[in-house]
């Protein structure tokens, strides 16, 4: 943001492009590192394509208008490969180092890239048939501590949230969503160009060939067995757009 001195009024607009270019070609960056610290025989193409794919993903052109959520965009590759290392090396330092810096740069998209974390957790574990109480533990551990380091800033926001800026809805009845579970085939327009874009309706037509790319892998009969555990994943992402009490966690 330092940038910005570096206009006047009348070429915000450059400011405004530039800052763009630079975050989504930090994302793509990171996670380019990421494929390439986290997979050991992959290709300079397939780097470059899913990079690309994660930099231009619908999400990023959803908030190109609120440019300082891609933050934590440029953050979740770095935090899910120390995820990585605390699982396969029980090394955990770096994971809650980084964990503070996410939240220092934005702690509401933070929060989430934190939780996203969460999900990796699990798969890395399964992968290596390492999920149990105590791994459990020691993620959220190393979690908590990178949590309280950024107290400096998440305490005073949440403090000024309460003073009336902000609330959390805390109505049982209304974060179980009793009567509005939401209709699964709401998503399906979604597909469309052109479709509502909503909390019913997720923006799901620009990410069309990765999810189609991405099940034909998964249901490859030859290792359907080993990829059982990704489509449960999936799924489990699908429901984060139905079930109230994920919209409210996620919200």
């Amino acid at each position: 943001s330092l940038l910005l001195l570096m206009f006047n009024k009348d070429n915000f607009q450059i400011y405004f492009t530039l800052m763009m270019i630079l975050k989504v070609g930090l994302a793509a960056a990171s996670m380019a590192w990421f494929l390439r610290k986290r997979i050991s025989k992959i290709r300079n193409y397939q780097v470059v394509i899913l990079a690309c794919g994660y930099a231009l993903s619908g999400w990023m052109f959803y908030n190109f208008q609120n440019q300082m959520w891609i933050d934590a965009m440029i953050m979740y590759p770095l935090l899910c490969y120390e995820v990585t290392r605390l699982v396969r090396e029980e090394k955990g330092a770096r994971l809650a180092v980084l964990t503070t810096v996410t939240l220092a740069v934005n702690w509401y998209a933070g929060i989430m890239a934190i939780i996203g974390t969460g999900i990796w957790w699990i798969y890395e574990s399964s992968r290596i048939g390492k999920i149990s109480w105590r791994s459990l533990v020691k993620y959220a551990a190393v979690v908590a501590i990178g949590g309280m380091a950024a107290g400096f800033l998440i305490i005073p926001t949440m403090a000024g949230l309460m003073m009336g800026r902000g609330g959390i809805d805390s109505n049982l009845k209304s974060i179980l969503g009793f009567g509005r579970l939401y209709n699964p085939l709401n998503l399906l327009e979604g597909f469309l160009i052109g479709g509502r874009i909503d909390n019913n309706h997720p923006d799901l037509y620009v990410g069309l060939l990765t999810g189609l790319l991405v099940s034909w892998i998964l249901l490859d009969k030859k290792k359907y067995k080993e990829r059982r555990f990704e489509l449960g994943l999936i799924v489990i992402v699908f429901l984060i757009h139905l079930l109230p009490p994920l919209i409210w966690l996620f919200g």
